[in-house]
């Protein structure tokens, strides 16, 4: 079967629907991904399966006059999307949210081909919202999700969040807290779009620890490129060891290895900490579409599997306690750390795969 997975924007919406691509390809399907030239920034170099990119309106023309033109290019995206679906007729079309997932499930409804939604974070994404009564299944990573319409709740089922083949190579080990005289291994992400606060506010609070904690940290930490050199050196001036750098291609191994994870709540993220069974300190961004990644960041709080410290209220001396706190105390690690695994749903791309496949 031929199927269609529209995605963009984000890696958050890219990374789903890249590893459902994988998935259905190892079941001897023909997965064809559609995205837009934002999205095709974060697939692999030569992915193993087709790649078509659909033109979108660009953000920034959202905005001020150019909003005059936007019928106009959602129209144009809309065309193209049925002349796509016209020449590959997919079995399905499958959203993932994002811009391209807009004009693919309404190609797919004006010809008849059946659809899916997957909706990754703990609030429906707008274009998920309004596509959504036209899917024949609607799948969910997690329980509750708000501003589901109401009309298709009856279409819901929780299926989690798919977590790319990178991550389910390496068989996760049971989580061990370091002991007091033993090194820490500190991952610091930023999410798919870079943190800068983070360049700041977390080498703030580094250097409130004491010198005995700081002396134990191995950090890593991924910043944009513009923040690497400055990072590095400030961390060489506290005798703190660190890898600082814009992009890790062995992110995998490096949460494997890692003790606490210091990032944002995006879902990919959420869901790949679940997987390995890690525990969290998260920090949402502020300007998240309806803040989405609070309400994914609560329900890892609310189940014990993470710290949530919110952005506008965060200080350093508040990160730096917190971080005390939890690497002086290997239970709470633990804990946090077991009940991170007791979320994971690891067979998420395989379940959403059958589910595509039965529409």
């Amino acid at each position: 079967m031929l199927i269609l997975l529209a995605a963009g924007g984000t890696g958050g919406h890219l990374f789903p629907a890249e590893a459902v691509a994988s998935t259905l390809l190892q079941q001897g399907q023909q997965p064809v991904l559609l995205t837009d030239h934002r999205g095709a920034a974060f697939l692999p170099e030569s992915p193993p399966f087709a790649v078509e990119i659909l033109y979108t309106p660009p953000p920034h023309r959202m905005r001020g006059i150019y909003k005059l033109a936007l019928p106009f290019a959602w129209i144009r995206s809309v065309l193209q999307a049925v002349r796509l679906l016209r020449r590959l007729q997919p079995a399905v079309v499958a959203g993932f949210g994002g811009y391209p997932s807009v004009p693919a499930l309404l190609a797919a409804r004006l010809l008849h081909i059946p659809s899916v939604i997957h909706e990754q974070n703990a609030i429906m994404g707008r274009s998920n919202r309004k596509l959504a009564r036209f899917a024949r299944h609607i799948a969910l990573t997690c329980d509750p999700t708000g501003a589901i319409p109401a009309k298709t709740r009856a279409h819901c089922s929780i299926i989690g969040n798919p977590v790319r083949a990178g991550f389910t190579a390496f068989t996760p080990r049971q989580y061990i807290a370091p002991q007091p005289d033993q090194p820490v291994a500190l991952l610091i992400t930023g999410g798919s779009q870079g943190a800068s606060i983070f360049a700041s506010v977390i080498p703030d609070a580094i250097a409130l620890l004491p010198e005995s904690l700081q002396k134990r940290l191995h950090i890593t930490q991924q910043a944009r490129a513009d923040q690497v050199k400055d990072l590095q050196a400030r961390y060489k001036t506290m005798g703190v060891l660190a890898d600082v750098a814009s992009f890790y291609n062995d992110m995998p191994a490096r949460l494997a290895t890692s003790h606490l994870m210091i990032g944002r709540s995006g879902a990919s993220t959420l869901a790949e900490l679940q997987v390995y069974g890690k525990p969290s300190i998260l920090i949402p961004y502020v300007h998240a579409m309806d803040d989405h990644q609070t309400a994914n960041a609560r329900i890892l709080a609310d189940a014990g599997a993470a710290m949530l410290l919110p952005q506008p209220s965060l200080t350093a001396k508040q990160l730096a306690d917190t971080l005390q706190s939890l690497l002086e105390d290997t239970d709470k690690l633990t804990a946090l750390a077991d009940a991170s695994r007791k979320l994971a749903r690891p067979e998420a791309a395989q379940a959403l795969a059958q589910l595509i496949l039965h529409t």
